[in-house]
């Protein structure tokens, strides 16, 4: 019923990261020849070895730093994708491996406007259970990790996406799920 498209930037993370990768490399190169010119300038003998050795250590130091960085991220990154259950039961669930913070969702009304509000944070594996979603129309999130990354997620057409920045920076929360709820009580008690 609901797809969950792989990340859409995962091709683009690859590619950066492969991008840093022959960068750090580069200048690694461009260091050890400088190195090495210095060296034999100097009177240092090298031998080819030596110089290999040192290449190949600086590009691998190079390596396990960006990746590090991107284990790091990976950790405590959330993502939210949208999931109908039934006809009109609709669930947000958490699949990323860290806490949503400040969570603010967000579907189109008829004039092709946002309503957004905020909701409480929402743990890494659990769900939340929403009933503003309608049928056939589209829905986002906007949520921060616990060091204060911003990522999005749009559900449209039964396909979820996910990026790793904020894709509607000019939302603002008009109600609370607090506030929701204890205007559906009031609602409920006066009819």
């Amino acid at each position: 019923m609901c797809k969950i498209k792989k990340y859409t930037c995962y091709v683009w993370r690859k590619n950066l990261m492969n991008k840093r990768i022959i960068t750090f490399s580069l200048i690694a190169i461009i260091c050890l020849i400088l190195f090495l010119v210095t060296a034999n300038f100097i009177g240092i003998p090298i031998s080819l070895t030596e110089a290999t050795s040192l290449l190949l250590s600086t590009i691998a130091i190079a390596i396990s730093v960006i990746t590090f960085s991107r284990t790091q991220k990976a950790v405590i990154m959330p993502v939210l994708v949208f999931v109908q259950k039934t006809e009109n039961i609709w669930h947000i669930e958490n699949v990323g491996k860290g806490p949503a913070i400040t969570v603010k969702i967000a579907s189109k009304n008829k004039e092709k406007k946002w309503d957004v509000m905020l909701f409480s944070p929402i743990a890494a594996g659990a769900t939340l259970n929403i009933s503003i979603l309608e049928k056939d129309t589209d829905y986002g999130a906007v949520y921060t990790d616990i060091k204060g990354n911003i990522y999005s997620s749009i559900y449209t057409n039964s396909v979820n996406e996910f990026f790793e920045k904020n894709m509607f920076p000019e939302w603002k929360a008009h109600i609370t799920e607090w506030h929701r709820k204890q205007m559906r009580e009031e609602l409920r008690r006066n009819f």
